[in-house]
């Protein structure tokens, strides 16, 4: 991996601009950061060297330029909250919903609030009736007909999005509920 690094660098004539290398956490990062370093080492000065004058400086310093993807880890870390929080997957979600389409009402206590949250934005976001009828409910209540965005499991920021969207949408929640008796264990605490 390092060697097809070094000739991209080679080709882009970039080999003593390179500054940096952002990747994530996986050890193998490690070991190409090293293996380029002596690739480009070999061929140019480092820092550190005496300088030659037919050899140019290099920039990049092995390991001190290697820098852990900060937006990785910081995944990570919502990941571990998120999980701690009971959030559930979608999948679970998307098997909840399965039930209720087949009239299977959910176990009132089995659900975290994120994940009743999310089966409900799910429910209503996979059938066009069940969309135009929380637009209808919104209209007859005149409130906002906004849909509550379905999150996505390998982007955490739409969690935040689902439920801010929520927050916004709990009267149209609370509302479109009462008229399904299945959806009715869906009903969350600070709404009843």
């Amino acid at each position: 991996m390092a060697e097809a690094v070094y000739v991209c660098l080679q080709e882009l004539g970039l080999e003593c601009k390179l500054l940096t290398i952002t990747g994530d956490n996986a050890s193998n990062n490690e070991t190409l950061i090293k293996e380029l370093y002596s690739c480009l080492a070999a061929k140019h000065h480092t820092i550190t060297d005496e300088l030659e004058n037919n050899r140019e400086v290099m920039r990049f310093t092995g390991l001190k330029s290697y820098v852990c993807c900060l937006a990785h880890i910081l995944n990570l870390i919502v990941k571990d909250i998120l999980t701690s929080l009971k959030a559930g997957e979608n999948s679970t979600a998307s098997l909840a919903c399965d039930d209720l389409q087949a009239g299977i009402a959910l176990t009132s206590g089995a659900y975290s609030v994120i994940e009743k949250i999310r089966v409900l934005a799910l429910w209503v976001g996979k059938n066009p009736q069940r969309r135009q009828m929380w637009r209808k409910v919104c209209r007859m209540h005149e409130l906002s007909a906004k849909m509550i965005e379905y999150d996505v499991t390998n982007r955490w920021n739409y969690t935040y999005r689902m439920l801010k969207d929520a927050v916004t949408a709990e009267r149209q929640m609370k509302e479109y509920i009462m008229l399904y008796i299945n959806l009715q264990s869906l009903l969350l605490s600070p709404i009843d």
